[in-house]
């Protein structure tokens, strides 16, 4: 009888201590199946994420390429405008004999060096012509996209929209204004003409050149250039 519940017992036990294992081999394997699956989920959330970032992203992209291409035709449009009435305006001053403006003077470069004391041995028209060049390149000057304005004769005497311009100038020389690429192609096309976009070397931005050439009666007087800022609509879409 004794035999019996000794057996009875350990029969039990062994009952017992199956559950126990197979309870925790079964904790233990529910317990790695929810962890992969917690973790299959996160790493479907953050790619789901991702994707979803990128997509905000390539549009924003977009967005802004549009705004920045709309923004840029619309400085070119107004700038194109008023270097066609600044031209009309210099070819009429060039028809006629002028003083010297007493409210502008005029920052003239003599090519090829640069140097002051040649400006005196220029003729009296070409030197009050350019002071009343150098308002309408003031007035250039003011538009936002603007950082730079100049004209150029055809003698390649050049008159800068300020002294600051003309120094940096005068630090490569020699030149010759009228071989550069934004003279010739204004005198080939007889018209407007927009350069590519490159870097400038003195302020390091981005820039494009709007230039034109200005007739009289005569024929070529000279051309006229403007330099268009694109860091400037760079910097607009940055804020």
């Amino acid at each position: 009888m004794r035999f019996r519940k000794r057996k009875a017992k350990s029969l039990q036990n062994r009952i017992v201590l199956f559950v126990t294992v197979s309870i925790f081999i079964y904790f233990l394997a529910s317990t790695g199946a929810i962890y992969l699956f917690v973790v299959r989920g996160v790493e479907r959330s953050l790619e789901e994420l991702q994707e979803e970032r990128r997509g905000r992203e390539e549009e924003q992209i977009q967005t802004d390429l549009l705004r920045f291409s709309t923004q840029f035709m619309d400085g070119i449009r107004d700038a194109s405008s008023f270097i066609e009435n600044t031209t009309s305006h210099i070819s009429l001053l060039s028809e006629r004999e002028l003083p010297l403006n007493p409210l502008f003077q005029p920052y003239i470069f003599v090519p090829p060096l640069g140097r002051e004391e040649d400006i005196w041995d220029l003729p009296p028209s070409v030197m009050n012509l350019s002071s009343f060049i150098q308002r309408d390149l003031y007035l250039l000057s003011r538009q936002p996209i603007t950082q730079n304005a100049y004209f150029t004769f055809q003698s390649g005497v050049t008159v800068f929209v300020d002294y600051e311009v003309l120094e940096a100038v005068r630090g490569h020389v020699p030149i010759n204004p009228t071989t550069r690429p934004w003279y010739v192609r204004a005198v080939e096309e007889g018209s407007l003409s927009l350069s590519p976009m490159y870097m400038d070397l003195i302020t390091g931005n981005y820039l494009v050149t709007l230039s034109a050439p200005i007739y009289n009666s005569s024929g070529l007087v000279g051309v006229i250039g403007v330099d268009l800022n694109i860091t400037y609509f760079i910097n607009i879409m940055q804020r």
